[in-house]
Formats: structure tokens, C-alpha cells, sequence
């Protein structure tokens, strides 16, 4: 890949995770995510790539999208939007608004 010089806005909107992570959470408050599930909803990740297996045999790309998510997620916890608990193996977030 080489330089870019231009980017169509239309792309840079359609990839900013927070803003997705942040509507989905915020449009479905009944319901709590994981990571890996908000990365198979939202992101149209199949689940085969990345479930039981580690970062390195995961597709390019996909551990840094789990980080961006995680660190979204984050964010949102300190500002007091989200709130997080540990749900069997899973931790899962859910929107508060």
C-alpha cells in the first residue's frame, strides 16, 4: 500500500468504532455484549475466525478491532454510559445511559 493523500469521509465515518460500539449499546439498552459478540455483530466478523483461538491465528486486522472495542468500551465505563460485569467466562457491557 502506498501513500494516501485523500480519503473519502464517507469511509472514515462507516469506520469509526466507538461512534458504532457506542449507538449499539446505546439503541439496545435490554441487552449486554461482549466484545467478541459485538465484533461478530457489528463488524460481520465470522465467529469461526476468532472463537478458542488465540490473537496470533486470528485474521489480520481482527486483534486490532477486539483492542479498539475494548478500549471504546473503556472509555465509556469511566464516563459512566456503560456498566460491565462478569457473566459466566465472559465480561459483558451494557448501556446506563
Amino acid at each position: 500500500m502506498g501513500l494516501r493523500i485523500t480519503v473519502p469521509v464517507n469511509l472514515v465515518k462507516k469506520m469509526d468504532v466507538g461512534k458504532i460500539i457506542e449507538a449499539t449499546l446505546r439503541n439496545d439498552p435490554k441487552n449486554a455484549y461482549t466484545i467478541m459478540g459485538l465484533m461478530v455483530k457489528k463488524f460481520d466478523v465470522n465467529e469461526a475466525d476468532i472463537n478458542g483461538k488465540s490473537f496470533k491465528d486470528w485474521k489480520p486486522g481482527q486483534p486490532t478491532l477486539y483492542t479498539k472495542i475494548r478500549t471504546t468500551l473503556e472509555k465509556l465505563k469511566k464516563q459512566a454510559k456503560v456498566d460491565s460485569a462478569k457473566y459466566e467466562r465472559a465480561v459483558v457491557y451494557w448501556w446506563t445511559g
